[in-house]
């Protein structure tokens, strides 16, 4: 199983969590602020990109290629220390970000007869109708929301049955 920010936070917050590294040293405690730290930086990290809980207190995402980590007072990416704004701009220039994302999903079978007699358009105009007339000061969804739904149901109407 891959680790999560949010296994490593819960695993963190257990008394005696203090791991032993290699060379037989407690591990530093992993801080409420380097995840939410690493949280604000994980929408912009590869899936490829495997994420570890390190014992200097830090996490990283790393690959072949690459390394982030996150530490509570700053980021690094591939051993140069840099502000958060220029650790995105890197991991948005990798090559993995350029290809368009392809996913396989599973549904239940009690949505095959919605996905094959519409492929679900009917509820994502539904939800499109609520964004655009829902207030937007009740609201936690605005235009990312709108356009995440336009976008899924581009992909609905081009997808194909498995099995």
């Amino acid at each position: 199983m891959r680790n999560t920010l949010d296994n490593i936070e819960k695993d963190c917050a257990e008394p005696g969590w203090f791991g032993m590294d290699g060379d037989g040293r407690p591990n530093e405690a992993i801080t409420h602020e380097t995840i939410m730290r690493a949280k604000l930086l994980q929408p912009f990290v590869p899936p490829e990109m495997e994420l570890f809980p390190c014992p200097d207190g830090s996490v990283q995402w790393e690959d072949d290629a690459h390394t982030v980590e996150v530490y509570p007072n700053k980021y690094r990416y591939d051993d140069e220390e840099m502000s958060i704004k220029d650790v995105v701009a890197k991991l948005r220039g990798l090559e993995v970000n350029e290809h368009e994302l392809t996913l396989t999903i599973t549904l239940p079978k009690e949505f095959r007869d919605h996905f094959q007699s519409d492929r679900f358009k009917d509820s994502f105009f539904r939800i499109l109708t609520d964004l655009e007339y829902s207030n937007s000061n009740d609201s936690l969804s605005g235009l990312y929301e709108k356009e995440l739904v336009e976008k899924l149901q581009e992909a609905f109407q081009d997808a194909k049955v498995v099995k």
